[in-house]
């Protein structure tokens, strides 16, 4: 019957990054819509994660409705991590330092507007639109500011850089758009994941070392060429992904194969070109477009 070849019908931040990291996986992800048949256990921590701090907002900042989302989600993989890190407890105790450390100094500071918030907005550049999901977007009571906010868990922080950052220049362009308010400042939140962590706390590499944060929170200012060029940027990527669908061949990027833990499609890339076929059909689903 042979692998199905889809055209994709809009944008993602997720797809633009995957395309300007590796054209092969591009293909993989986008065109074949290949996913592994196993979801990853640090991709499923933080779903939960997300659904957690989703629920945490949706109910006032009640975080009893945040911690049983977190746990409903998660429950099919507890027990699975043999490093005993991403636990129910892990994230029990993350989002419960989420809210001691952020709930009352938001609530004194910010009105939540939108939570978990869809948008789908016009490129200058493609007939097909950039479309995702905003975490939050939060209005500063004092100056009366949009700000989109942008979670992400992971085990290392150092693997994220919030400026530059695309996501987060695209969201803030995104949120423009739609609420026709200008935006200037976007908040990107880490929550670090770590084995020895306490109470959102974890000790330094020294015994001297006071215990810092779990997190790390950064408000960035945006100037008007951070929007400038993120539409070059996005045009780039969409020229080449226009150019490898002509020359019907998405060419691989080696230097990205190990980024965030390994990519998942190298055994497709190192098999004979008349073996490929088999192993996607052997080791990956197809995912159903949303």
């Amino acid at each position: 019957m042979g692998l199905m070849r889809f055209v994709p019908n809009h944008y993602s931040i997720s797809g633009l990054t995957t395309a300007e990291r590796c054209g092969r996986r591009y293909e993989m992800e986008y065109i074949y819509r290949l996913t592994p048949k196993e979801i990853g256990l640090s991709l499923a921590f933080g779903k939960a994660g997300h659904e957690g701090l989703g629920e945490y907002y949706r109910k006032g900042r009640d975080i009893e409705e945040g911690v049983d989302r977190f746990k409903l989600f998660w429950t099919p993989f507890e027990r699975k991590d043999t490093s005993e890190i991403l636990t129910q407890a892990k994230g029990e105790e993350i989002l419960r330092a989420y809210h001691e450390q952020f709930g009352k100094v938001e609530d004194d500071e910010f009105e939540v507007v939108h939570i978990e918030y869809p948008f789908t907005v016009d490129l200058a550049c493609s007939d097909l639109p950039f479309v995702g999901v905003i975490d939050l977007i939060l209005r500063d009571r004092l100056g009366g500011e949009l700000i989109p906010v942008e979670w992400k868990f992971t085990k290392s922080s150092w693997g994220f850089v919030s400026r530059p950052n695309s996501q987060i220049v695209g969201y803030a362009r995104a949120t423009s758009v739609i609420t026709k308010e200008k935006v200037e400042r976007v908040i990107f939140h880490l929550n670090g994941i770590y084995k020895s962590s306490e109470k959102g706390l974890v000790s330094g590499k020294k015994k001297a070392d006071m215990p810092r944060s779990i997190f790390k929170r950064d408000p960035i200012d945006l100037d008007p060429w951070d929007f400038q060029e993120w539409d070059l940027d996005v045009e780039e990527v969409v020229e080449n992904i226009r150019r490898w669908e002509m020359l019907g061949y998405y060419p691989k990027k080696t230097s990205s194969c190990g980024d965030f833990g390994g990519c998942p499609f190298i055994p497709i890339c190192i098999a004979p070109p008349s073996q490929r076929e088999f192993f996607m059909e052997s080791n990956f689903g197809v995912k159903e477009e949303k």
